[in-house]
């Protein structure tokens, strides 16, 4: 796993960047972060990884490339009115 030189840090990360990055490297992976990266395959564009995905082996060996690193503020409100969203439009009960 490489960071990008000129690595693109969001809004929300600029702040801890240093810390981040230096936590992922040590097996850290903060709820909320987000790393974008080249993919291995060349008909994609970008490939848009949970940092918490690197703790599986497959993502660690083929994250090669990390361009990007990202925050977001909430996570899970939003997750949650999906599913009672998608649950309600299937006739699900929720």
């Amino acid at each position: 796993m490489v960071w990008y030189e000129d690595l693109y840090v969001g809004r929300l990360a600029q702040t801890r960047r240093d810390a981040l990055i230096s936590g992922i490297d040590s097996g850290n992976y903060p709820a909320g972060a987000w790393l974008i990266t080249v993919p291995d395959n060349p008909l994609r564009q970008l490939e848009i990884y949970s940092a918490g995905e690197l703790k599986h082996d497959y993502t660690r060996e083929h994250c090669l490339l990390i361009i990007g690193l990202a925050l977001t503020r909430r996570r899970r409100p939003c997750l949650r009115r999906s599913c009672r969203m998608c649950t309600a439009t299937a006739g699900m009960p929720t």
